[in-house]
């Protein structure tokens, strides 16, 4: 966590830096699969709300000090109850919280529920993607082979047109994707 947050600060300065010389704005997107995923969502909170001093991170209370990054990830276990950890160290107030992290810049595309995007509760936007697991046997469908099956990138990519990434329709002409209003969370192993 440490390494990639010091990275994408780095990263921060230089595009700040080329933007006092150039006068040419960034946006800047975090993506990531599973672990990866985990790990844009954690810069992502760091960029937005925290800012480097030496080699501490500090809380930024200056808009200016802080940096807004969006972050699309893919069957990432989310760490919500982390993230709020992190709120609570870094935004000491007596009056409140001011940071919100339901308010982080985050879409997830999340394919079958399984082991892996069930474990914490979900933040920012959820689709539920549909790839194709017709080559799943039974044995894969009903063992812990399934969530290895249905976490795999190679599937969650080929659910995505190679023309902008678009998501490709199924036999009726609706794309295979759907908006996720509340994602189930798995009671343990």
């Amino acid at each position: 966590m440490s390494s990639a947050n010091t990275f994408v600060h780095n990263v921060v300065k230089v595009l700040r830096k080329v933007n006092q010389i150039k006068w040419v704005s960034f946006k800047l997107f975090f993506t990531g699969h599973s672990l990866g995923g985990w790990l844009a969502e954690v810069t992502i909170f760091t960029t937005k709300h925290l800012k480097t001093e030496e080699d501490f991170f500090l809380r930024c209370n200056n808009d200016n000090d802080c940096y807004h990054p969006h972050r699309v990830f893919f069957e990432s276990p989310v760490f919500k109850d982390m993230l709020s950890e992190m709120r609570y160290r870094f935004d000491v107030r007596l009056d409140g919280s001011s940071i919100e992290i339901k308010h982080l810049d985050i879409t997830s595309y999340l394919t079958a529920p399984n082991r892996i995007n069930t474990c914490n509760a979900q933040l920012g936007t959820v689709y539920h993607i549909f790839p194709d697991l017709s080559d799943m046997g039974w044995w894969e469908r009903n063992t812990a082979l399934y969530n290895l099956a249905s976490h795999s990138l190679d599937k969650i990519v080929k659910a995505f047109g190679h023309v902008r990434g678009q998501v490709y329709k199924d036999e009726q002409g609706k794309l295979k994707v759907q908006l996720v209003v509340d994602w189930p969370i798995s009671a343990g192993i």
